[in-house]
């Protein structure tokens, strides 16, 4: 048995071992502890998902943009390549 197969199969055992204990957790562990564990995910997941909001203004931010002349040329070339196919 290969190492990504096996990797593969321990990945989905350890997930659906997570997802009973999860279900128990929000569940079967009583009103308090379930109330905790929903505000975990809930926050933890917010944060996840401003962390990758954050993340691409930082890219989109931080990234130089062309000059025009280098986005005409580009477009150009792409002309010039497609009328070579073209020609083909």
């Amino acid at each position: 048995m290969g190492y990504s197969r096996l990797a593969g199969i321990l990945l989905i055992c350890l997930a659906a071992v997570f997802a009973i204990i999860y279900t128990w957790l929000v569940f079967g562990a009583g009103e308090a502890v379930s109330i905790i564990v929903i505000k975990l995910t809930v926050y933890f997941s917010m944060l996840a998902l401003f962390g990758v909001i954050g993340y691409i203004g930082y890219v989109l931010a931080t990234t130089p943009s062309l000059p025009p002349e280098e986005i005409e040329r580009m477009i150009k070339e792409l002309e010039k390549e497609e009328e070579m196919e073209k020609q083909k």
